[in-house]
């Protein structure tokens, strides 16, 4: 996963130069998104003691794709979803 200021640059050049590029700028957020909260992640379970096979389990459940929105073939939230 690439660092979060690095898709936010991508980001903030694609819209200033290409507002009209509206799939692109839709999977940049996602990816953004997605990237800073695996950091926050990372940074939180690193200050974590041990978790037990059950806390695993649980943060899995929580972690799965099992209730997310549905994607488009391309992989990103229909607009009416975001």
């Amino acid at each position: 996963m690439r660092p979060p200021n690095k898709i936010r640059s991508e980001l903030a050049t694609t819209v200033r130069c290409s507002p009209d590029a509206d799939r692109t700028i839709q999977r940049l957020r996602q990816e953004y998104k997605a990237s800073r909260a695996g950091e926050y992640l990372r940074k939180v379970i690193d200050d974590f003691p041990p978790l037990t096979p059950g806390q695993i389990a649980e943060l899995q459940a929580i972690l799965s794709t099992a209730g997310e929105p549905d994607l488009d073939a391309s992989g990103l939230l229909d607009a009416g979803e975001a």
